[in-house]
């Protein structure tokens, strides 16, 4: 009886299929030359669980968003990515999975974005060097929500009901998004 249960629970956990987080992203396909005309992107995932991580397709190019910043997937199941132009402006398009393409949400450019993120009501979040901004996706409306006082580095995340980034100073950032500009460092890594 006392070899039945330490022999049982080994039994047990090796029959658990344990899950993991996937995590999509887009990168460069060179990462040494990111000049805009010679840059190209891939979209992949990295399976955490297995520490392996496998492109899905090249992105085919879009004169309008030629350098990929940021990739988010919101509620409505898209996959958002931000980035900027042969004009130097900051967009946000839909990666679309069927044909690889990217669709430029709005020809309104967006004051920047290098993170991006989703909430649960479909509402995407952007950060970008100063600046934080939204864009509803079920509406189309932007709303430059102001500055932020800190350099957005790294991305964009929601904890708890609350908005967090990672500066270029490497510091974890608590954002106020009613007032941009009164967000907290909560610590530095």
């Amino acid at each position: 009886m006392t070899l039945r249960l330490p022999i049982l629970s080994l039994l047990l956990l090796w029959s658990i299929n344990l899950s993991a987080q996937l995590i999509y992203y887009v990168r460069s396909t060179n990462p040494y030359d990111l000049s805009l005309p010679n840059t190209k992107f891939d979209f992949g995932v990295i399976d955490v669980s297995t520490c392996k991580d496998s492109t899905i397709f090249p992105i085919k190019p879009n004169d309008s968003l030629t350098f990929a910043m940021d990739i988010a997937i919101c509620p409505d199941g898209n996959f958002y990515v931000s980035g900027s132009g042969m004009d130097g402006k900051t967009r946000v398009g839909v990666l679309n999975l069927q044909d690889s393409s990217i669709h430029i949400l709005t020809d309104k450019p967006m004051p920047g974005s290098n993170s991006l993120t989703c909430d649960a009501n479909g509402v995407l979040y952007g950060g970008s060097v100063w600046n934080l901004f939204t864009y509803d996706t079920k509406t189309g409306a932007i709303d430059t929500l102001g500055f932020l006082g800190h350099s957005l580095a790294g991305d964009l995340t929601f904890r708890d009901g609350k908005l967090y980034g990672t500066t270029s100073s490497n510091h974890l950032l608590e954002i106020d998004t009613a007032t941009p500009t009164a967000s907290q460092l909560v610590f530095q890594y």
